[in-house]
């Protein structure tokens, strides 16, 4: 089994500073899942034999790029649009 871990670190946000993340377990036939069908949804964006770590890489840049991309729009509705985030 695998374990897919998300955390957030280095916050002085009222609630955020104590570290907080959230694991997720997955079988490894899942994760296989996982890689083929990101693979083949981020085929653009990888080499043309990427490697399992690229693969991963390129669903979390996706994740993030989605994230990021929802906030601007989110903030974008009232008249004035702010300054895209930053996200590195």
């Amino acid at each position: 089994m695998a374990t897919i871990t998300i955390s957030l670190n280095g916050s002085a946000i009222t609630g955020l500073a104590s570290n907080p993340s959230k694991s997720y377990t997955v079988s490894d036939a899942d994760l296989q899942a996982v890689l083929d069908w990101a693979t083949a949804a981020f085929a653009g964006a990888l080499p043309p034999t990427p490697t399992n770590p690229q693969i991963l890489q390129a669903w979390i840049q996706n994740w993030v790029n989605g994230t990021k991309s929802a906030v601007q729009q989110f903030k974008t509705e009232p008249a004035v649009v702010p300054p895209q985030i930053t996200m590195t």
